[in-house]
C-alpha cells in the first residue's frame, strides 16, 4: 500500500467521530488523491479488525448512496471483482461508506516499471483483460436504472467549441451523433485508476458511483480515452487489443465507438488547453482527425 500524506484539508477527522454504523476508526494510513475526501483506515466493526477504504462525499457528483446499493447487488453477483462493502451513513449531513481495502497495482504503476521497448507489448496482455472486464461488466442483469448523463456525453456548445478551435469538431458531432444507441449495464468510470492488477489479473474494480443503464459505446471509449500524462493506450494496436477483449464477450458498433471517442476527446482538449500541455494537445488533435476520419483540426 502507497502511504500518502494529508494533502488537504478533510470536511471529517475519522477517528473523531462515533459513525452510527458502529465502525470505529482507529487509524489513518493514507489520504488517497481523489474529488471525494478517501481515506485508508484500520478499523474495529463487530469485534473484528479490517483494513477498509473510507469514502466521505465532498463533490457535486459524488453518489455514495449509489455506490453503496450497486455494492451490495454486485457482493452477491456472479461478477467477482467489486470490493467488499461494509457500510454506509450519514455524518454531519455527509454521506460516507466503508469499503474493504483491495491488495492490488494500476496500470500506471505497472507499466512505468517496464522497460520502454516491451512497454506496448506488455501493455496488449494487459489491454485483453482490460476489454474482457468491461464486456462482463456490460453483461450484468442488476437494477433497471438509468445512469446519470455526464458532460463529457454531450456536445459541447457552439460558443465554447471556437473558443476551442473545435467549430469543425463542433458541427461533425451534431451531424454524425447516432440516431440509434446500445443501452446496458454499464460502470460509467471504468478507466484505468479504478482497476487493481495483481498477478496480470484484475483483483477489483473500484468507483461504482456512476453505474447503470447508460451508453454501451461511451463507456468503452471512456476506458480507452487517453488522459494526461498517461504513458500507455497511445497506439492503435492496444486499442484493438482492449476491443478484442471486449468482443469475447460482446459486440458493439464501431462506428458509434468512434463517434463517442471525439466526443470525449472534445472535453479533454480543453484540459489540454487549460494545463498547456501542448504534446497532449497535438495528440488529441490527431486522434479526433483519425476517429472522425479526418474532421482536419486546425
Amino acid at each position: 500500500m502507497q502511504h500518502i500524506e494529508k494533502w488537504r484539508e478533510t470536511l471529517i477527522d475519522p477517528i473523531k467521530i462515533k459513525f452510527p454504523c458502529g465502525v470505529k476508526v482507529v487509524e489513518v494510513l493514507s489520504y488517497p488523491h481523489a474529488g471525494n475526501d478517501v481515506f485508508i483506515c484500520n478499523i474495529v466493526y463487530e469485534g473484528h479488525k479490517y483494513l477498509v477504504v473510507l469514502k466521505v462525499e465532498r463533490h457535486c457528483d459524488a453518489n455514495l448512496r449509489h455506490e453503496y446499493k450497486y455494492l451490495k447487488l454486485l457482493n452477491s453477483d456472479t461478477y467477482g471483482n467489486a470490493p467488499r462493502v461494509f457500510s454506509y451513513g450519514n455524518i454531519d449531513d455527509l454521506i460516507y461508506i466503508f469499503i474493504e481495502y483491495e491488495e492490488g497495482d494500476k496500470l500506471s504503476t505497472i507499466l512505468s516499471e517496464i522497460e520502454d521497448e516491451n512497454k506496448v507489448r506488455t501493455s496488449i496482455e494487459y489491454m485483453m483483460k482490460f476489454g474482457e472486464n468491461l464486456s462482463k461488466i456490460h453483461n450484468l442483469n442488476l437494477v433497471n436504472e438509468i445512469a446519470v448523463e455526464r458532460k463529457f456525453q454531450k456536445i459541447m456548445n457552439e460558443e465554447q467549441s471556437k473558443t476551442l478551435g473545435l467549430g469543425n469538431v463542433n458541427k461533425w458531432l451534431h451531424e454524425n451523433k447516432p440516431k440509434d444507441t446500445s443501452f446496458c449495464f454499464i460502470h460509467g468510470d471504468h478507466h484505468y485508476a479504478n482497476i487493481l492488477w495483481k498477478n496480470m489479473k484484475i483483483e477489483c474494480t473500484l468507483d461504482w458511483e456512476l453505474c447503470g443503464i447508460g451508453w454501451r459505446e461511451f463507456d468503452i471509449a471512456w476506458s480507452i480515452i487517453l488522459r494526461p500524462n498517461q504513458i500507455f493506450l497511445k497506439s492503435q494496436i492496444e486499442i484493438d487489443a482492449f476491443l478484442k477483449g471486449y468482443s469475447k464477450y460482446n459486440s458493439f458498433n464501431i462506428n458509434h465507438f468512434n463517434y463517442c471517442m471525439v466526443l470525449g476527446y472534445q472535453y479533454f482538449f480543453e484540459i489540454a488547453r487549460k494545463s498547456k500541455n501542448e504534446d497532449y494537445e497535438m495528440f488529441i488533435r490527431s486522434e479526433i482527425n483519425r476517429f472522425s476520419k479526418h474532421i482536419l483540426m486546425s
